[in-house]
C-alpha cells in the first residue's frame, strides 16, 4: 500500500473511534478538507520514516508544524479561527485522545509492512484485519483473550478460535492456576503471524490462467 492509501485507513479509524467517543464532527476521507487529509499523509509519512519514534514524539512534532501554519489552543475545534483543543503537550491531554495516536501508530506500522504491490482481496482482508490488531493492541496488553481474537478475525464466537488452537493452526498459551480449568491467552504477534499465513494460503490456492495475447499466468 502507498502512503495515501495507508493514510487514508489511518484516517478512518481515527474516525471511527471518535465517533465511539461521541465526536462526529469529522467527514469521510473523500469529504474531508484538504488541510485534515494533509495532516493524515504527514503523520504517516512522519511514522513511516522514523519507525522507532513513539506516538508522543510524532505527536509533538505535528503539533509544532500545526502552531507554524498559525493553529491556537481553543477549548472547542474552530477551524475557520484555526482553534483545536489537542494544542497542548500530549501528557496533558486526556487518555482517551492520546489513545488515538497510539492507534494511528499502529494502524500505519501495521499497513507499512504490506507488499507494495496491487492488494488482491485476500490482502485486503488481511489489512483490514491487522488494523484491527492494532486498535486491540494499543489498548490492551499484547496477550489477548480469546473473544479479542475471535473480533480480530470475524469468528463467531470463542469455540471457533479454540478450536484453531486445538488442531494446532494458531498458537496459544494457557495460564490458568486452576488445575482443570483453562484460560488461553494468544500473543498479538502470533495472531498476525497466522493471518498472514492464511492470506498467502489463500492466494496461493487461486486457479491460474495463461493469457492468449502473452502467455503470462494471471489470477482469475
Amino acid at each position: 500500500m502507498n502512503q495515501e492509501q495507508i493514510a487514508r485507513v489511518a484516517y478512518e479509524v481515527n474516525r471511527a473511534y471518535s465517533q465511539a467517543l461521541g465526536d462526529a464532527s469529522q467527514q469521510t476521507w473523500e469529504d474531508a478538507p484538504q488541510w485534515q487529509r494533509d495532516s493524515a499523509m504527514r503523520g504517516v509519512k512522519l511514522h513511516t520514516e522514523n519507525p522507532n519514534a513513539s506516538a508522543s514524539a510524532i505527536y509533538e512534532i505535528l503539533v509544532a508544524q500545526k502552531v507554524a501554519d498559525g493553529w491556537v489552543y481553543g477549548p472547542k475545534k474552530k477551524i475557520d479561527l484555526k482553534q483545536h483543543p489537542c494544542m497542548v503537550p500530549f501528557d496533558d491531554l486526556p487518555e482517551a485522545w492520546r489513545a488515538k495516536d497510539y492507534i494511528f501508530r499502529g494502524v500505519v506500522h501495521a499497513l507499512a509492512h504490506s507488499p507494495a504491490t496491487a492488494a488482491t482481496d485476500a490482502e485486503l482482508i488481511a489489512a483490514r484485519k491487522r488494523c484491527d490488531i492494532a486498535m486491540i493492541t494499543t489498548t490492551h496488553p499484547r496477550m489477548l483473550t480469546l473473544r479479542e481474537v475471535a473480533a480480530a478475525l470475524g469468528l463467531r464466537n470463542e469455540k471457533s478460535v479454540k478450536a484453531l488452537v486445538n488442531e494446532g493452526h494458531l498458537r496459544g498459551i494457557n495460564i490458568g492456576a486452576t488445575p482443570g480449568r483453562a484460560t488461553w491467552r494468544v500473543e498479538s504477534d502470533e495472531l498476525e503471524r497466522f493471518i498472514l499465513c492464511r492470506s498467502t494460503q489463500e492466494i496461493a490456492r487461486r486457479p491460474r490462467r495463461r493469457s492468449p495475447s502473452r502467455g503470462v499466468t494471471q489470477f482469475v
